[in-house]
């Protein structure tokens, strides 16, 4: 006689621990990327609040920069110096302004592509972000 064998219908056990371990990696990359999702919406809207801060303050020098046509004078690469108070005592300080032309002109565009970059570039101004300090929660010394 011949020995028969049962043939079972299913997972065994240790298909289903490996099945499970498997979700469990998934589920763990699955956070991990979460996670990152969260921190580059948080870095998105603190460059949005700094944004924010600065366009009014682009937006009047701008106007200090027009010229008696109406039209924005480039920025020149010539020293000024500019007077500073601070309560009673005053500071010179020393700067440049500089032409962002050289920096920003792409090559090869014609006269009404180059009119149009400058446009789009918000007629060569430079955005210089400040430091927004977000508030501290203080630390609690466990006894």
């Amino acid at each position: 006689m011949r020995n028969k064998k049962k043939k079972y219908k299913g997972m065994t056990l240790v298909e289903i621990i490996i099945a499970l371990a498997i979700f469990a990696m998934l589920g763990a990359l699955l956070v991990l990327a979460g996670v990152q999702i969260d921190k580059t919406m948080q870095a998105s809207n603190k460059l949005k609040k700094k944004m924010l801060v600065e366009a009014p303050y682009a937006a009047n020098q701008l106007d200090n920069y027009k010229l008696s046509d109406g039209a924005t004078q480039p920025f020149a690469t010539e020293p000024l110096t500019i007077e500073v108070k601070i309560g009673e005592d005053a500071a010179n300080v020393n700067g440049y302004l500089r032409d962002t032309e050289e920096i920003i002109k792409p090559g090869g565009m014609s006269d009404e592509e180059e009119a149009e970059y400058y446009r789009k570039a918000n007629s060569r101004l430079n955005f210089k972000f400040i430091e927004i300090e977000e508030p501290t929660k203080p630390e609690t010394k466990k006894p």
